[in-house]
């Protein structure tokens, strides 16, 4: 296949001089593995963080690196095994830590980390979500019975997330 064109990291920089744009080989895929075209990536703080070299202690990334954790867009092709989608299904997902890569053309993802995105999200809407959702699955297993959330993104999807379980959910917004 022809080359595809991604943003690339070669050193860890405070400021970003370091990320570049440039061709690299077509991503392959697996068996359980999707390939998406990207049609929109996420960006939060966790990318810059990754960028900075603020996460090298707790994954220790390789250079280069296509930088980018959350996409949305269509599949294009599926492995052997997989049936969850269908071909130009537009679906969204979060890369895991030890191969992120979504500020591509393509981004090539398990299956187990993708999931349909609602009719009524735009793909910069649902760009937001992987990461967001992750933050709050992970918040929910923190043994509390009293949770209290903002009406942030996160706070959101916390208190989706938690009212379907028995928690008492308590947020205090304002303008």
């Amino acid at each position: 296949m022809e080359p595809t064109k991604a943003t690339i990291l070669n050193r860890y920089d405070k400021i970003g001089c370091g990320i570049v744009l440039k061709e690299i080989p077509f991503p392959e895929i697996g068996a359980q593995v999707v390939l998406g075209k990207v049609h929109t990536a996420g960006g939060n703080p966790l990318d810059n963080m990754i960028l900075r070299g603020e996460v090298k202690m707790i994954v220790p990334y390789q250079f280069p690196l296509v930088v980018g954790n959350a996409f949305v867009g269509p599949e294009e092709k599926a492995g052997a095994s997989f049936s969850r989608f269908s071909a130009g299904d537009r679906v969204y997902g979060r890369m895991p830590f030890r191969k992120i890569g979504t500020i591509a053309e393509y981004a090539a993802v398990n299956q187990s980390a993708l999931a349909k995105v609602p009719e009524y999200l735009s793909g910069e809407e649902a760009a937001c979500v992987p990461l967001t959702a992750l933050t709050a699955l992970q918040t929910g297993t923190v043994c509390l019975r009293w949770v209290q959330i903002g009406s942030s993104t996160i706070g959101q999807r916390i208190g989706n997330s938690l009212s379907d379980v028995s928690y008492w959910i308590y947020s205090k917004c304002s303008h």
